[in-house]
């Protein structure tokens, strides 16, 4: 399962899904590789700080 679906399934919270798609857009529109190395830092910073205990996300929140 790869990133993107893995957050959809999650119920990962739209704004993080479309800034994810973004820059894999942006990535591979040049051939570039970098979301290769953004995509788990980035996942892992999700679930960190959006993920409650039960598991769900926090659909909306601010710093």
């Amino acid at each position: 399962m790869n990133l993107l679906n893995a957050t959809a399934a999650m119920g990962c919270p739209l704004c993080n899904s479309i800034t994810m798609v973004d820059i894999k857009a942006a990535d591979a529109r040049p051939g570039t590789n970098r979301w290769d190395s953004l995509a788990d830092p980035l996942l892992e910073a999700l679930v960190r700080e959006g993920m409650r205990d039960d598991g769900t996300f926090i659909a909306f929140r601010s710093r």
